[in-house]
């Protein structure tokens, strides 16, 4: 009886057939595979848990930034006649899209290259076209055809396929890609100089160039600064100290003593910048704004202007005057400036006096 009973069971269970395994890639309808995504969620120890529905969003997600990189990367290189995506197609595509720029403004793409720029203030200026310029260009085509004519006419001298065109202006550049080449042959930095590689550090040297003739704000002393309901003062002082953080609202504020070597001032902080900012901290600030902050007359960054911090220490500084505590009218002349009336004090009244 009992061999019967072995029998019937195996047999039935041959009778099934076993179910093909379906990969999760295939179920959520993704090239990407999702369970190598899971592994490295899980071998990565980004959380304690690693939920079942994590592996397929990321997965979808990876895939659908390749997705829309390459269909970028495969349009630059149609437009530049190419069969291949090289690292060049794929930096002109990344940083020509404002949203892949943003991305990955702090990726490096190897071999991709730089964007094709001139800056404007490297581009020859425009002189006013007058009757007489019009005039001589004329003629000089005139000429210029007559000359062409003269070496056809009766087969004594064939004319040129083309006119050669320099290396720079075949990359867009100002500066001249071939007496900078040469001089990489002629220093002998390396055994061989590529093709590329003059035409990469003529774009360098053209950028840095660029960058520095760009006209800077110059930095105004804080003697000179006056009340104004307008992001103009730039300026860099000294953090010399430092009140506590208190809460206004949602947002944390501090009021700081600051000073350069023409006058100090009460510098008021908000959000990041009360943790960001120590006593000794040399700091810059862009396009701030001084006026009256809760009726105390304060300079500030305000939603416009940035501070940073530039060094430490090492800057002279006085103490006296302090613009915060001088007492400002409208100027009888013009109502929308202020002068200064009276001093309420030479030092800060919020903070220590050194004597």
């Amino acid at each position: 009886m009992g061999e019967k009973t072995t029998a019937t069971s195996t047999a039935a269970g041959r009778g099934k057939p076993k179910s093909k395994a379906v990969s999760r890639s295939s179920k959520a309808g993704l090239q990407f595979p999702v369970g190598r995504v899971a592994r490295f969620l899980k071998k990565g120890r980004y959380a304690q848990r690693v939920g079942s529905g994590s592996p397929v969003y990321l997965s979808a997600v990876l895939e659908y930034l390749a997705a829309e990189v390459l269909e970028l990367a495969g349009n630059a290189a149609r437009d530049n006649k190419k069969n291949r995506i090289v690292p060049r197609h794929i930096q002109l595509a990344v940083r020509n899209d404002d949203e892949f720029s943003k991305l990955l403004g702090s990726v490096t793409i190897a071999n991709g290259g730089v964007l094709p720029n001139i800056h404007q203030t490297l581009l020859p200026k425009k002189t006013g076209a007058g009757k007489g310029k019009s005039e001589i260009g004329s003629i000089r085509i005139k000429v210029s055809n007559a000359a062409a004519a003269a070496t056809t006419k009766g087969g004594r001298g064939k004319p040129k396929a083309s006119k050669s065109v320099f290396r720079s202006s075949k990359a867009g550049l100002q500066f001249p890609v071939g007496r900078i080449a040469r001089f990489l042959k002629a220093g002998k930095y390396a055994e061989r100089v590529g093709a590329g590689a003059p035409v990469y550090l003529s774009a360098v040297l053209e950028y840095l160039a660029a960058e520095n003739m760009e006209p800077k704000p110059m930095l105004q002393p804080l003697k000179h600064i006056v009340p104004a309901a307008q992001n103009n003062i730039n300026t860099k002082f000294i953090l010399l100290d430092k009140g506590k953080v208190t809460l206004e609202g949602q947002y944390k504020t501090c009021l700081a003593l600051v000073a350069d070597e023409t006058a100090a001032v009460h510098f008021q902080m908000w959000g990041d910048e009360c943790n960001a900012f120590e006593p000794g901290d040399i700091i810059h600030l862009a396009n701030g704004i001084f006026s009256y902050s809760r009726n105390n007359l304060v300079l500030r960054a305000g939603k416009r202007g940035k501070a940073e911090k530039v060094g430490e220490f090492t800057m002279a500084f006085v103490e006296t005057p302090n613009l915060s505590e001088i007492r400002w009218g409208p100027d009888p002349c013009d109502s929308r400036k202020y002068v200064q009336q009276a001093v309420i004090s030479p030092y800060s009244r919020v903070f220590s006096s050194p004597h």
